[in-house]
């Protein structure tokens, strides 16, 4: 991640673009200048110097400088003996290709050369001079903060920064832009084991695979900053080296002087844009007299389409009214009231039968109330006589389930009955529901509601009285269910009849099973529950018939109130044939009535006659307001953004080719490290290195 001045993010992307184009050729143009160079030295009293520094930084995990080694390389063109002196600041001066030592004096160190052409000279020596890079490292191992020493050999995500700060700067100019740094070109690069590590990843980064490892590159400018990012997994954790490449030199760019040729272009637009501002004025003139010769065609066109649309929107309404009264004819009306005079003779019928079902719930109450006396009567001391009434008491409980089968019976017939009544209610609601479709507007109307209401109730409450259930948050057990429970209690009073007939051989339970006999009939009379299974009692019946002759004979009422209603609807047959006739047209009382489309025609026809002149003038003004924008849209969108930018690109332009000057000057004069003879020409290059790190011992 780069962090850069505005001024130098600009400049560093020209930079950028260039640099591979001047690299190509910056072996080429150097061997072509050392031949010219060795060919005009043949003929000069003094040698041409060429000096030639590499320096190599070791540095530690953290990045801090460990040491500096400086190789330099003297290249001599020229004839004869010379003594060259060389102001280098090197200690531990060795040279690398004879055996030549140089004397060391107080101004630097001087080697005696004999030149028949081109000699080289190449050395080394140690230097603590500051470089013109400071780098830092950090580490983290699973998200945490480390130093490299502390994670080698372990196992986890490691994430390493490498932070390169440029200190040749910043430069201050002289016009208040913002300052610059000495170009440099920067090359990182490490590789990472593709069989130890997994899951690499790096930020703007260059990658090529050698052999089993990966190498990864970073091509940066710090201006003054630059940051690479890199990480990976691994088992078992290994710090390979780090290597940086610094280059001090700027590509070369094109000098072009764009600022002289724009201020012409700049002065032209500066009269285009006055010229353009009088004629969008003169434009908007005209454009605003046509629009008020239309705004008396607008208002009447408006007048008339209102009109129009009042007309149509009355033909819509009768229309709808002519539909919804379409149904009521005389013939539907009078099926409709013979319709309710069947669903009033069924509800009849149904409330007849109920007071006959409740009539029989009474009497079985009645018995069973006469069982539960005779059970009450029983003394406890006439148990010694109950061998010579075994008997009596067995043919009393006979008559008991005789009777109690006989209710169950009664039960299920009364059950059937209902069953049909209920299947009745149930067609009398498809008829209702038949009716809706034919005569939709009367089931809005409050009667039919009522009826309709009353007649879902009275199928709601036969098939409760039928099956059981739940009716107005109240539990009201069915005929079936009653039966089923009389059957059950039939069969428990046979029960009852064995444990008398048995009461000679067993007197001790004779006692527990006149208390199973009293229990049995008050689960009849009043409902309980036998073996695990709820049985609901008479009275439970009794309060469900009540409740369904009630709803039935609401249901009767309101079908009566709404038969009393039938002869007024009849008169919606007349208010439709008047509707018919203003709608369709027809004759009402000598007269003839057109249609109501002749007048919304007549209407549409004078529309169409103002909008054809309205459309001319609105083609009219139509055509002088694109006018006006486009004079509009030139002048904002295209010659006010052109005089703009041709304005700020001639400041900006000034502003950069005083940067580049600044920075062009700053690398000329930055040629050596160490130093270099008077008069040489020189370069210089560093190289960077991480070693690897090493686990502890």
């Amino acid at each position: 991640m780069m962090h850069n001045s505005r001024h130098g993010k600009r400049l560093l992307i020209l930079i950028s673009v260039s640099f591979l184009t001047a690299l190509a050729g910056s072996v080429q143009a150097q061997f072509t200048t050392l031949a010219q160079t060795q060919a005009q030295a043949q003929t000069q009293a003094k040698p041409t110097i060429y000096k030639y520094e590499t320096v190599y930084a070791t540095l530690n995990s953290s990045g801090a400088v460990a040491d500096i080694t400086v190789v330099d390389w003297l290249r001599i063109y020229g004839t004869g003996r010379f003594e060259i002196l060389d102001p280098t600041k090197l200690t531990g001066i060795q040279n690398l290709r004879g055996p030549e030592q140089p004397t060391s004096t107080a101004k630097g160190y001087v080697w005696n050369v004999n030149s028949s052409g081109v000699t080289d000279i190449q050395y080394s020596g140690k230097s603590d001079l500051p470089l013109p890079l400071v780098v830092g490292l950090s580490y983290k191992l699973n998200g945490k903060a480390a130093k490299a020493e502390d994670i080698i050999g372990r196992s986890g995500h490691v994430e390493i920064v490498v932070k390169i700060t440029n200190k040749l700067g910043p430069y201050t100019q002289e016009n208040g832009a913002p300052a610059v740094y000495m170009p440099m070109t920067v090359i990182s690069s490490v590789e990472i084991g593709m069989d130890t590590c997994s899951n690499i990843t790096s930020d703007s980064t260059m990658s090529t695979l050698i052999g089993s490892k990966m190498r990864y590159q970073w091509l940066a400018f710090p201006d003054p900053v630059a940051e690479m990012r890199f990480s990976f997994e691994s088992e078992e954790i290994h710090l390979s080296a780090f290597d940086i490449v610094l280059v001090p030199q700027m590509p070369t760019i094109a000098q072009l002087d764009f600022s002289a040729q724009l201020i012409p272009l700049q002065s032209a637009l500066e009269q285009l844009d006055i010229a353009m501002g009088e004629t969008l004025a003169g434009s908007h003139q005209i454009y605003k007299g046509q629009s008020e010769l239309s705004g008396g065609l607008v208002t009447l066109e408006k007048g008339l389409a209102d009109l129009l649309i009042l007309s149509t929107a009355h033909y819509e309404i009768l229309h709808a009214i002519n539909n919804q009264l379409s149904p009521f004819s005389k013939d539907k009306l009078t099926q409709v009231s013979s319709s309710f005079d069947l669903l009033a003779q069924g509800l009849s019928q149904a409330y007849d039968g109920t007071g006959q079902l409740q009539q029989l719930n009474a009497v079985h109450q009645m018995i069973v109330g006469e069982l539960k006396n005779g059970l009450a009567d029983l003394d406890t001391e006439q148990l010694a006589q109950l061998p010579t009434a075994v008997d009596e008491l067995e043919d009393g409980l006979k008559k008991l389930e005789d009777g109690l089968r006989l209710l169950a019976q009664a039960n299920e017939g009364q059950a059937t009955v209902i069953q049909k009544l209920y299947e009745a209610n149930l067609q009398a609601v498809e008829g209702l529901k038949a009716f809706e479709k034919k005569h939709w507007i009367l089931k809005n109307s409050k009667e039919y509601k009522e009826m309709k209401a009353s007649v879902e109730l009275q199928i709601e409450v036969l098939k409760a009285l039928i099956d059981g259930g739940e009716l107005q948050n109240q539990r009201i057990p069915g005929l079936k269910e009653t039966a089923a429970g009389a059957l059950l209690m039939a069969d428990e009073v046979q029960g009852a009849r064995g444990s008398v007939h048995a009461l000679n051989l067993n007197m001790d339970g004779m006692l527990t099973s006149l208390s199973d006999m009293q229990t049995a009939v008050d689960i009849l009379a009043q409902g309980g529950e036998i073996k695990g299974r709820a049985v609901p009692g008479l009275d439970t019946a009794g309060t469900g018939l009540q409740s369904l002759a009630e709803g039935l004979n609401t249901m009767k009422t309101s079908v009566n109130s709404f038969m009393g209603q039938v002869g007024e609807i009849m008169g919606l047959g007349i208010l439709r044939d008047a509707i018919s006739a203003m709608l369709n047209g027809d004759e009402i009382q000598g007269q003839t009535i057109p249609d109501f489309n002749t007048m919304i025609t007549g209407l549409k026809a004078a529309q169409a006659g103002v909008a054809a002149v309205l459309d001319g003038s609105k083609q009219l003004s139509k055509g002088q307001l694109q006018l006006s924008e486009g004079f509009g849209r030139i002048r904002a969108e295209g010659i006010v953004p052109i005089r703009t930018a041709v304005k700020e690109g001639v400041e900006e332009l000034t502003r950069q080719n005083a940067a580049m000057g600044i920075m062009a000057r700053k690398m000329e004069s930055y040629d050596t490290f160490a130093g270099k003879p008077q008069e040489a020409l020189g370069e210089v290059r560093f190289m960077f290195r991480i070693p690897a790190t090493k686990p502890k011992p």
